[in-house]
């Protein structure tokens, strides 16, 4: 699943009195690589932080609320349970002092509800209505539901799908874990052209341990 990352920035203006023969100017860029100035609980948010004129060995970044470390290029960000708003604050050390550049607020929220993707070797298939689906993908040894914040990729969390229940006709299966049963199959196999499958009660566990139930999907045979 592909990934994109947004970058918007803020620049927050200090003026330091860095030099006895004048004065410099240095900002602080923090972006979330990942979204938006928002950050999720029970997830490794990334900030991008830069700090132009000082190199990356010197910046130091503290916050508010949340545990912030270094890893590789990027500070990984992870809000406490009860956090609103988490304040990251950057330093600089320059002439051997740790000056301050510059602060920026980030709205904590909890992780939304991802959507259920059929995935196989052949394709995904995303949807929240009818979608047509061919019985060898439904077959494919490979094929899995997974939980998806959609086809831009906006969000890749580590969502595991641990169980769903499929009706088809007068038929209902229950499945554990994130793959069709070998009762499913069998019923796959039986059924005709243009039979709808209902998947539902599918349930996923968060990277938190949390478990949501997300949304129903929508199959007919092809």
């Amino acid at each position: 699943m592909k990934k994109i990352s947004f970058f918007l920035s803020l620049l927050m203006l200090l003026t330091l009195d860095l030099y006895a023969d004048g004065q410099q100017t240095y900002y602080v860029d923090i972006n979330n690589a990942d979204l938006t100035s928002i950050l999720y609980r029970g997830f490794a948010n990334r900030l991008d932080i830069t700090v132009p004129g000082i190199p990356s060995k010197a910046t130091i970044a503290e916050a508010q609320d949340a545990t912030i470390e270094k890893q590789g290029n990027y500070w990984i960000v992870t809000p406490v349970s009860s956090a609103r708003v988490v304040m990251i604050t950057v330093y600089a050390m320059i002439n051997n002092e740790k000056r301050l550049i510059g602060t920026k607020d980030f709205k904590v929220k909890s992780l939304p509800t991802p959507q259920p993707v059929y995935e196989c070797s052949r394709k995904l298939y995303y949807g929240s209505n009818i979608i047509n689906v061919a019985t060898n993908d439904l077959l494919d040894t490979y094929g899995r539901l997974i939980a998806s914040y959609g086809e831009d990729g906006l969000l890749n969390m580590d969502f595991r799908v641990t169980g769903f229940t499929i009706h088809a006709g007068s038929s209902i299966v229950r499945c554990e874990g994130d793959k069709f049963s070998e009762d499913a199959l069998t019923l796959f196999r039986s059924l005709r052209m243009g039979v709808l499958i209902v998947i539902d009660d599918i349930r996923a566990q968060t990277p938190l341990g949390e478990t949501k139930l997300l949304p129903c999907l929508v199959f007919r045979i092809r």
